[in-house]
Order: structure tokens, then C-alpha cells, then sequence
């Protein structure tokens, strides 16, 4: 799972406007449905904390990146069944808290073997076809700014302190 070259990315960005992009596939984790981000410019798949269980974590070294070059804290990795269907369909990748939905990136693509169609909505995942969904925006977006450590600051004055940001969506 490790990147022979350094850090993966995971990229995540986001188009403006009204055009539907359908780059979310529907599978069933854990016996949920969920919108998975089939994200071929993201080197590794990555997780979201609130999918795994703290038990089903395993150490890693891995390093990610977000696309503007800031790190993504990785909890470790995680090798998780998904259902399409009857169809079982395995997902290894790295665990954050710093994801909102899952993101299946290029190894998970190439280990499947998919194809896209961009133009008609629809992956072929080996030899069977699924349509790809847009994930809709109306949903309601949580973000919390979470201080690392204490810090006692005077007042009337300015500091810069460690913090993490981590968003929820529904």
C-alpha cells in the first residue's frame, strides 16, 4: 500500500456550477449504502474514520497529501468488504478522519479493473456495468476547528496555534 514514491495524493477538488458529475458509485459497506468517490487522480484509496471499526486498523507509514500540498493525518489501513448487489468487492486503503465519504482511488480502480464512461455515466467494474451517480449538495456540512494542544494566550494579542479542521457531511 505504500508509495514507492514518496506521499500519495488525494486529491478531492471540487467543480462550481450546475453541472451534474457522476464520479460517485453506490456500494454497500457495512451494510450501508454509501457514495463512493471514484477519484482517479487520488494515487490510494482512503476511508473515513466513522466506517471502520478502531479494532479493524492497522499500522502504516503512509503519508498523503491533499491536492494543495497539505498533509492528511492517516490513522493506518484498513482492508474493508464492499457490496455492489450480489457482488463482493474488496477495499483496501488508508484511514482518516479528515474524509467524508470514501475514495476509491487508482489502485482500487486498476485492482478492479474498471472502465468509465464519462459520457454515458457508467463503470464497467471487470465485466459488469454499474451507473455512476452525482452526489447531491443540499446536504448539511458540519466544520470543526479542533486545537491540538493548550495554549494560554494574554489578552489583546495574537498566536498561532496547532489546529485541525474536520468536516461532516450528511
Amino acid at each position: 500500500m505504500m508509495s514507492p514514491n514518496g506521499p500519495a495524493r488525494a486529491n478531492g477538488a471540487q467543480a462550481s456550477g450546475n453541472a451534474k458529475r457522476c464520479a460517485y458509485l453506490r456500494m454497500d459497506i457495512n451494510k450501508e449504502s454509501y457514495l463512493c468517490l471514484l477519484d482517479s487522480g487520488c494515487e490510494i484509496s482512503v476511508i473515513p474514520t466513522r466506517l471502520v471499526g478502531r479494532n479493524d486498523i492497522k499500522p502504516s507509514t503512509q503519508l498523503i497529501t491533499a491536492a494543495n500540498g497539505t498533509s492528511i493525518p492517516v490513522l493506518g489501513a484498513v482492508t474493508l468488504q464492499g457490496r455492489i448487489g450480489n457482488r463482493r468487492l474488496s477495499i483496501e486503503g488508508l484511514v482518516s478522519s479528515h474524509v467524508q465519504e470514501p475514495m476509491l482511488g487508482m489502485d482500487w480502480l486498476q485492482k478492479h479493473g474498471v472502465t468509465w464512461s464519462f459520457q454515458d455515466n457508467r463503470v464497467w467494474v471487470g465485466k459488469h456495468e454499474y451507473r455512476t451517480e452525482a452526489r447531491h449538495h443540499d446536504s448539511t456540512w458540519i466544520r470543526r476547528v479542533v486545537l491540538v494542544e493548550t495554549t494560554l494566550l494574554p489578552p489583546r494579542s495574537e498566536c498561532d496555534v496547532q489546529a485541525g479542521v474536520v468536516c461532516w457531511g450528511s
